[in-house]
């Protein structure tokens, strides 16, 4: 076949002129084209008419058809084909795993415009050239308006030419794409029942069976290779098994052109046998040469784009080499990346994404690929817009721009659903992460619970959950009413013979939204009945009947929720096979399990074992299972160091942070860190996270803080995610890291700067931590204290309050980091005149905070009573301005004797500040400091301590530091040593005369 040489297209936004059809008829009849010839189609022709065979249960297909019919007329000209050699149809691109959408972006640059205006001409598919259509039946199949108008074509002729009839299989599987086809509007419900439904119909039609399948299928060992498999994806798509007779004829003749089979064709064979699980896989690794060869010379828009398509249907098969051919392929192809096509773009993004663990990962290409897609998002179609959804799912963060265009063409979409009150909360929940705004987290709560109560639940769990979960809403009903549509499921499902894998993600989305909360919500019904379906599964396992666990994966999602919701009267605490299965399986559970199941435990702590204390044995199961964690990291650690990725550390680290709380410190953390480190900061994620994993186990490494400053310096051209600032100056000021350099100085400057510009992207307890993070660096700008200190802020904090649990630890943490911002811009920068408007919370907090009353507490109040010869001279537990809290306050008078003071409040109080009295002239603020004042691995102060120094000493005391190690240390052991220490410190820069 030749391709004709007289065609041009208008513009690509032509090509995508209809992408999206709503059910209405009104909205597409400007469509029509009332032309009084001939070929004109009546409205009547425009339904799918399938009254001949259906009976009259089935009215409501041809109701279903009228809402959603399409006009197809095409005019006179004759030259619309696709060749088999140049390109392919868009069956080939159903490769998306993502349920809210099919792909079908075609690659039409080999398509004909007709000289008459069809629009939808270039969403047809045609097989064969106008000189092989020696009967006419080929173009009035291809003019097709209605898949009945197919069925009548075939009906006409006794004798059934091959190629009419793969022409026939392949128009009704496009008339059947466009007919469903994705829309603003949200229409899960419809793709989950009445798009099968509808298939189910069609492919049990007698002139489908007797005039389409069964000459396609005879003759299929004639067909060229775009025929071959357009008829055997469409067949699959159609309900027909790929392994059954018909199909394998199919698979047997692809075998045999292995060596020459052509590359559209080689794209729709690795669609086809991308959901063939291992037999798909053995298919498609007997082409592993050829698609190799695609590989090495891909070179057009086209040839990348169905290379793509191929990789990323074959994920299970591709080698190292092969992805890293294919990076450096894309890499040799940079200039002319900008001129691809959006959907090749997309395409090629999604291996990277999918790959991003295959051979040797290029940060390189992965950025350039995504700085290509960033100027096409604003005219992006919905199609591929949805495919980008899990660049945003994995946390993703660079490149960034690429994050913000996507969430801010995401919106606009939204936006129109909301407006015909149908928005798409798919991609609503891929945007939930970033929106921070409560009053637009209030409207997604009113959505969610409509949906709720007005939709199929089932088909749509997924999107829901993730709107629960960053709504992050007090409201118990809602929650309530998401978890009993789950436990609805889960007892349907029960008396099935097959494990639901949906009810094991019900499980583990439970516990970590559980555990986000803290565990100050709980469902038990939830709880009760998942739990008696979980320990029937392992029962089942036990007897080897069915339904039981078939995966590791499996078995992690099982224990991780088992443990999280445990009771001192489940099995797990009293049956010793419960913990025989979590060791028999551990080798094989990969970091994600372990981390899934570490998370069970530590919430497992937090609820039976932090305000009880029940009997040994419950401790020693608990035990138990950390020990078998322990055990399975260093394994992993072990068996392939060299090679482990920057994910799978960060999750052994975690696992091996809440063990230690069971078992005490283990060389597990300090190799992890490591390892951790010996990685390249490459990206923003991998730097946000080294730095958020350090934080959490408050270890203090001043080369992590100084590969992360010279990744950001290095990157200052580029625009990085406000969260790698927002983490650098968190983890900086909690284990207090001080710049060592000029370099360093510059960088805290640039984290100033790009913190002030995205302030209102970052939640609200990380603008506020942040912010007093660049106040102990002297960095805080004036503009961003306007900005947090605003009526509005002020007002949409109050909101974020009101709106979270009561019960959770969030409302007060975040209460007390504002608290600590006001006080700290009072104390280092009066210039601003801020005022102090948080002395009534601080004296809530006074009075239901308990003071030390420890030992060594006594010991030094004792040692500094017989320095100053007056008890009433130490005043213990007192307060400074700004309610800083001082272990014992010592005042001098103008000639450097302590002043005696009378106690105002009963002892175990403290006592707030009154003012100075004219006779003090020296102030000695004794501190005794806590394990909680250092860092982990290395004993330094840490960022909040050394900012209360700081501000003790601006307001005039002199600070005593008193380290619980150097105090109870050999060299200190003798009171008369420990007496000169204190009386030193005591009188130290008194003023002399």
């Amino acid at each position: 076949m030749k391709i004709l040489k007289n065609f041009s297209w208008n513009s690509c936004s032509f090509k995508r002129f209809i992408r999206s059809y709503s059910a209405s008829y009104s909205q597409y009849r400007h469509l029509y084209k009332i032309t009084g010839t001939r070929n004109q189609l009546s409205r009547n022709s425009l339904y799918i008419n399938l009254t001949k065979w259906s009976n009259t249960s089935n009215s409501w297909l041809k109701d279903e058809s009228q809402n959603i019919s399409r006009n197809f007329h095409l005019g006179g000209n004759q030259n619309v084909f696709v060749t088999s050699r140049l390109s392919s149809s868009s069956i080939e691109n159903e490769d998306d795993p993502f349920p809210s959408a099919e792909l079908d972006d075609a690659p039409f640059d080999q398509a004909v415009k007709p000289e008459t205006d069809d629009e939808l001409a270039h969403l047809r598919i045609k097989l064969y050239s106008p000189k092989e259509d020696k009967d006419g039946r080929l173009e009035k199949i291809y003019e097709a308006a209605s898949i009945q108008q197919v069925f009548d074509v075939m009906e006409e002729s006794e004798e059934v030419n091959p190629k009419v009839a793969v022409q026939a299989l392949v128009t009704i599987w496009d008339l059947q794409k466009l007919l469903f086809e994705i829309s603003e509007n949200f229409e899960i419900e419809r793709d989950h029942f009445d798009k099968p439904s509808f298939i189910d119909k069609v492919s049990k039609h007698p002139v489908f069976l007797e005039k389409i399948v069964k000459p396609v299928v005879e003759n299929c060992e004639s067909l060229e290779d775009e025929p071959l498999l357009a008829s055997l994806l469409c067949l699959q798509r159609m309900n027909n098994n790929i392994r059954e007779p018909e199909c394998a004829k199919f698979v047997d003749e692809c075998l045999r052109r292995k060596e020459t089979l052509s590359l559209p064709s080689l794209s729709r064979l690795c669609v086809c046998m991308r959901a063939e699980s291992l037999y798909g896989n053995c298919i498609v690794a007997q082409f592993h040469p050829t698609l190799w060869k695609y590989v090495v010379s891909m070179s057009t828009d086209l040839e990348v784009r169905l290379v793509s398509i191929s990789l990323r249907n074959s994920l299970r098969i591709v080698s190292g080499a092969m992805i890293n051919e294919f990076r450096n392929r894309i890499f040799e192809l940079r200039d002319e990346l900008k001129n691809f096509e959006t959907v090749t773009l997309c395409k090629v993004f999604l291996v990277l994404i999918a790959c991003r663990n295959v051979g040797t990962e290029s940060k390189e290409v992965f950025e350039l690929v995504g700085d290509a897609l960033i100027p096409k998002i604003p005219n992006m179609q919905l199609m591929d817009l949805l495919s980008l959804q899990k660049f945003l799912e994995l946390g993703y963060i660079d490149p960034y721009g690429l994050v913000e265009a996507l969430v801010q063409k995401m919106k606009s979409i939204i936006q129109q659903g909301v407006s015909l009150s149908n928005p798409r909360l798919d991609l609503l929940a891929s945007i939930a992460p970033f929106i921070r705004s409560v009053d637009q987290r209030k409207q997604i709560a009113g959505l969610l619970k409509d949906y709720l109560y007005n939709h199929n639940f089932e088909v749509a769990s997924g999107i829901l959950f993730t709107l629960l979960r960053w709504i992050r809403t007090n409201d118990v009903s809602l929650a309530d009413t998401f978890w009993k549509n789950a436990a609805d499921v889960l007892e349907t499902r029960n008396q099935e013979t097959v494990l639901y894998r949906k009810v094991l993600k019900f499980g583990r989305d439970y516990i970590n939204y559980c555990y986000g909360l803290a565990f100050a919500y709980r469902n038990r019904n939830f709880e009760f009945i998942m739990k008696r379906y979980l320990y029937g599964m392992l029962e089942n396992y036990s007897k080897q009947i069915p339904p039981s666990f078939l995966h590791p994966a499996d078995f992690g999602k099982a224990f991780s929720f088992l443990i999280g919701v445990a009771t001192f009267s489940d099995a797990l605490f009293h049956d010793v096979e419960i913990i025989r299965k979590i060791d028999d399986f551990a080798p094989q559970l990969r970091p994600p399990d372990l981390l899934s199941i570490a998370k069970a435990v530590d919430s497992v702590i937090l609820n039976l074992f932090h305000s009880k204390t029940p009997a040994m044995k419950y401790y020693d199961r608990i035990l138990e299972i950390c020990s078998i964690l322990e055990e399975q990291c260093s394994r992993i650690l072990v068996a392939n160091e060299s090679n482990h990725t920057f994910e799978d550390l960060s999750c052994i680290y975690k696992v091996s942070l809440i063990t230690r709380k069971v078992k005490g410190e283990s060389p597990i953390v300090n190799r992890t860190i490591d390892l951790m480190l010996e990685h390249k900061l490459s990206d923003s994620r991998s730097a946000k996270d080294l730095l958020q994993n350090l934080l959490s186990g408050l270890n203090n490494f001043p080369e992590a803080s100084e590969n992360v400053a010279e990744f950001i310096w290095n990157s200052r051209s580029k625009t990085l995610a406000p969260e790698v600032f927002e983490r650098f100056i968190q983890y900086g000021f909690s284990v207090g890291w001080e710049p060592t350099s000029m370099m360093h100085q510059d960088v805290l400057q640039l984290c100033s700067d790009r913190l002030l510009k995205c302030w209102d992207q970052l939640s609200f307890i990380g603008l506020l931590q942040s912010s007093l993070g660049l106040c102990f660096y002297r960095q805080l700008p004036k503009e961003l204290i306007q900005h947090i200190f605003s009526v509005e802020f002020l007002d949409q904090m109050d909101s974020e309050l009101k709106t979270s649990f009561s019960s959770n630890q969030y409302p007060l943490k975040l209460r007390q980091s504002m608290m600590e911002l006001n006080r700290a811009v009072c104390i280092d920068m009066p210039d601003v005149n801020l005022p102090w408007f948080h002395g009534k919370f601080c004296e809530e907090l006074l009075a239901i905070t308990n003071t030390q009353d420890t030992y060594l507490h006594k010991e030094v109040q004792h040692a500094l009573v017989k320095i100053v010869g007056d008890e009433s001279a130490v005043q213990p537990n007192m307060c400074s301005p700004y309610y800083y809290k001082l272990d014992f306050l010592v005042e001098f008078d103008e000639k450097n004797r302590p002043v005696k003071k009378i106690r105002g409040q009963p002892r175990g109080f403290f006592q707030k500040f009154k003012g100075n009295s004219l006779e003090i002239k020296k102030k000695v603020a004794v501190l005794i400091l806590t394990q909680n004042a250092f860092t982990k691995n290395v004993r330094d102060l840490r960022g909040q301590f050394k900012i209360r120094r700081r501000h003790l000493e601006i307001l005039g005391y002199d600070v005593i530091e008193i380290d619980p190690r150097h105090w109870n240390s050999m060299f200190m052991s003798e009171n008369s040593v420990r007496h000169n220490f204190l009386e030193s410190k005591l009188y130290a820069n008194s003023a002399s005369g």
